[in-house]
C-alpha cells in the first residue's frame, strides 16, 4: 500500500538521480593536504567532477548536458580502493569515496537497465560543481517493482491525471 502516491514519481526520481558535488571534494581536498596520500587522487576527481562543465558548449542556467566520464569516474574508484588498502582514508575522504562508489554502482546499473531514462547534467554552482544522472523517466523502475510484489494499491486524494499514474505505475 503506498499513500500519498501523488508524490512517489518525484521522490522516486530523486532516489535514482545521484550526485557528486565539489563542496564534499573540496573538503576532503582540504583534510587530504594533510594526508599527501590521498591527496592526489581527491584532486584527480575534483578536476574530472568539474570538466564536463567547462566543456560543455550546450549549458543554460547554470546547467549543461554532459557526456558522463564513465571510464574515469571507474579508475579513480577503482585506485581509491586500492589505495585505502594500504592508506586508511581520513573521515572526509571515506565520504566521498562513498559517495563515489554509489555513484559508480548507479551509472553501472543504469547502463544495464533503463539507460534511456536517464541524462548526465552538470551544474554550476557558483564556486562549486556537481556532476549527476537526472532520472528523467522513473516509470520503468516503478513499475518493476509493482510488478516484483505482485501488485500494490496507491492512495491519494490527487492522482490526477490520471493516464499519467497509471503509465508510471504499470
Amino acid at each position: 500500500v503506498v499513500d500519498e502516491a501523488h508524490g512517489l514519481v518525484g521522490r522516486v526520481r530523486r532516489a535514482l538521480s545521484p550526485e557528486i558535488s565539489t563542496k564534499e571534494i573540496d573538503e576532503a581536498l582540504a583534510c587530504s593536504e594533510a594526508s599527501a596520500a590521498w591527496h592526489g587522487l581527491v584532486l584527480r576527481l575534483s578536476e574530472l567532477v568539474r570538466k564536463p562543465f567547462l566543456e560543455s558548449s550546450r549549458y543554460r542556467d547554470g546547467r549543461a548536458l554532459v557526456e558522463m566520464p564513465v571510464l574515469d569516474l571507474r579508475d579513480i574508484l577503482a585506485c581509491c580502493e586500492a589505495h585505502a588498502i594500504a592508506y586508511p582514508p581520513p573521515e572526509p575522504v571515506r565520504v566521498v569515496v562513498g559517495r563515489l562508489r554509489y555513484f559508480v554502482e548507479h551509472l553501472d546499473w543504469r547502463s544495464r537497465e533503463s539507460a534511456d531514462a536517464f541524462t548526465d547534467i552538470s551544474r554550476d554552482l557558483g564556486r562549486l560543481t556537481s556532476l549527476g544522472s537526472l532520472c528523467i523517466d522513473p516509470s520503468g523502475w516503478i513499475s518493476t517493482q509493482i510488478r516484483a510484489f505482485g501488485g500494490c494499491v496507491v492512495l491519494s486524494a490527487t492522482l490526477r491525471p490520471q493516464n499519467f499514474f497509471i503509465d508510471n505505475f504499470g
